[in-house]
């Protein structure tokens, strides 16, 4: 910034000194001319009248729009920076997220969707179930009889 305003400042002080109507006619006047300007407050006590003056003055004004811009940015960022330490839990999600949960989502639900349904095989006179230790015959449901499919009747 402060190389800004003083190559504006030199500069039209060059351009400006020699101008006939020119305001701007020593250096502690070109400094304060390109503080004002590059501030944009512009006080108007000193104002360039030769073209070229005009046109760094243009420039000094979007440089000091951009510098105030960028200033103004960074500690923004900054602030925000500091106020969201340890809340990483609240981010918020991306397009590219959403879709690759939706996929994960997806591909679970196609895991557990139960195939085509097999046809219901006879009911046999004796079914070996493992937790039941031994023939469905010799151990009697708690609750009554099995259902005719061969399931265990529930508790």
């Amino acid at each position: 910034a402060l190389l800004l305003i003083w190559t504006a400042a030199v500069t039209v002080l060059g351009f400006e000194r020699v101008a006939p109507d020119g305001n701007i006619r020593t250096f502690g006047d070109a400094v304060w001319w390109a503080f004002c300007t590059v501030t944009t407050v512009g006080y108007g006590d000193f104002t360039p009248v030769t073209v070229p003056g005009r046109v760094i003055a243009v420039g000094l004004m979007m440089g000091g729009v951009v510098l105030v811009g960028l200033i103004v940015a960074t500690f923004s960022s900054w602030v925000l920076e500091r106020a969201s330490r340890g809340h990483e839990d609240q981010l918020p999600a991306t397009r590219a997220d959403v879709e690759r949960l939706e996929q994960a989502l997806a591909a679970a639900r196609a895991r557990l969707a139960p195939a085509a349904p097999a046809a219901p095989a006879a009911p046999a006179a004796s079914v070996d179930l493992p937790d039941a230790g031994g023939p469905a015959a010799a151990h009697a449901p708690i609750g009554g009889e099995r259902p005719a499919d061969g399931t265990r009747a529930p508790r």
